[in-house]
């Protein structure tokens, strides 16, 4: 009797899942957090009911939603570093993919202590999933208003971190631009000056002539935070600011990294804007002297820039002219869904929803659909009903089916008589 064939497939249970493995069945079955929240993917439990329809049962959804939000709660506190990071991963894609501020809420504590205690022990790919957590957990309580206490907890966790030398580049980067989308998020204004002190003292250090990519990536966080929570600031505030560091911006504009640049020129612009309102002699006055600095930027042609560096650096600074130099306001549409559009009108609303988009990634647009938080940011109002909610006039799926193979039998007879020989063809 010939033997079998010994594959992967025929081998012993020492290759085969183990079914009460928790870290398996969130991470690698078809049912994990990831999948859950994939509008494409999501679990459906199907129960037909007596019309003969099989319908989604949306309690069940939910539940099992939640369980695996749960369990990754659980896993995040393991004693793996690498477990550790893909259940915060699994925790920052449930939370872009679903809006679920009472779930969020109940949990807020221990949300918060489970980005803490990472930020202060875990490892860097460990922080970097850590801080991304921290601000979707501030999305996520912002319309409730739990989010002010996140930032509390963790504000001064992530100012030490963006201020320790001897972290790594990319984790001081990430608790910077955290630091900032959370203040913008949560936070008054009135309680944003130690924090723009914090992130000065980043972009204002000077590294030298041969400063590595981490160290610019740094200083573009720091100085993206700052001119972030700068659209939140009143005009007065704005004009002595931009008047203060007149020379600061002219070093930055000739960083050798045109992110860097970039921002210093989103931030001259943001700057520009709030505090032409205020005076607008002055303001126009004061960035005369930047005006040949970013004429030039705006039409840099030098090789020793890449081709994607030189497109990039000179769409930005065409648009940042137009509002300096020629007094041109910053207008912008974009379609989010069937029914509703977002204008934005200014540099500072540009710059809020670009970060947000950072942020949010493939889950903006479902945030500034139901999100409380992200809609009052960009002024849409309360979220509008859901069109799943109102009754339908559209024939069931049994009604269709019925109607179809009675089609179906109309057609074929007819067909058959046409095709008889026997038939008088006239």
């Amino acid at each position: 009797m010939p033997k079998k064939p010994k594959g992967r497939y025929n081998k012993g249970g020492a290759n085969r899942l183990d079914p009460g493995s928790d870290e398996e069945n969130v991470f690698a079955d078809n049912a994990s957090v990831i999948s859950n929240v994939s509008s494409g993917s999501l679990m459906k439990d199907e129960v037909p009911n007596g019309a003969g329809n099989v319908e989604v049962d949306e309690i069940s959804q939910e539940e099992a939603f939640e369980e695996k939000l749960r369990e990754a709660m659980d896993l995040a506190g393991q004693k793996s570093a690498q477990g550790r990071t893909m259940a915060l991963e699994s925790l920052c894609t449930a939370f872009l993919k679903k809006n679920i501020p009472e779930f969020v809420e109940d949990r807020r504590m221990t949300f918060t202590d489970i980005v803490e205690r990472s930020m202060k022990k875990g490892k860097s790919a460990e922080q970097l999933t850590a801080a991304k957590l921290a601000v979707l957990l501030c999305v996520q309580l912002g319309g409730s208003g739990s989010g002010e206490e996140v930032i509390k907890d963790l504000r001064s966790v992530f100012i030490t971190l963006m201020s320790d030398p001897s972290a790594p580049m990319k984790t001081r980067a990430s608790a910077a631009s955290a630091l900032g989308d959370c203040s913008f998020l949560v936070s008054q204004p009135e309680d944003y000056e130690d924090i723009l002190m914090s992130l000065e003292k980043i972009f204002n250090c000077k590294y030298g002539a041969n400063a590595p990519e981490d160290f610019y990536a740094l200083q573009t966080a720091a100085l993206s935070a700052w001119t972030l929570l700068y659209t939140l600031l009143p005009s007065n505030r704005a004009f002595n600011s931009l008047e203060s560091h007149m020379q600061l911006f002219e070093d930055l504009l000739e960083a050798g990294n045109v992110d860097l640049r970039i921002a210093a020129g989103e931030a001259v612009v943001v700057l520009y804007e709030a505090a032409y309102d205020h005076d607008e002699d002055a303001v126009v006055d004061l960035v005369e002297n930047l005006i040949p600095g970013l004429q030039e930027l705006a039409k840099d042609s030098a090789k020793y820039r890449s081709k994607k560096e030189r497109k990039e650096q000179k769409s930005s600074f065409r648009d940042i002219l137009k509002t300096i130099e020629d007094d041109e306001e910053f207008q912008e549409k974009v379609a989010f869904s069937k029914r509703e559009t977002l204008e934005i009108t200014s540099w500072a609303m540009k710059i809020q929803y670009e970060q947000m988009c950072k942020v949010l990634a493939s889950g903006m647009n479902l945030h500034l659909t139901e999100n409380e938080l992200i809609r009052s940011i960009f002024g849409l109002g309360t979220p509008l009903p859901s069109l799943t909610d109102a009754p339908s006039n559209r024939p069931s799926k049994h009604e269709r089916h019925h109607a179809n193979q009675i089609a179906f039998k109309w057609r074929t007879q007819t067909r058959g008589k046409n095709r008889d020989k026997r038939s008088a063809v006239v």
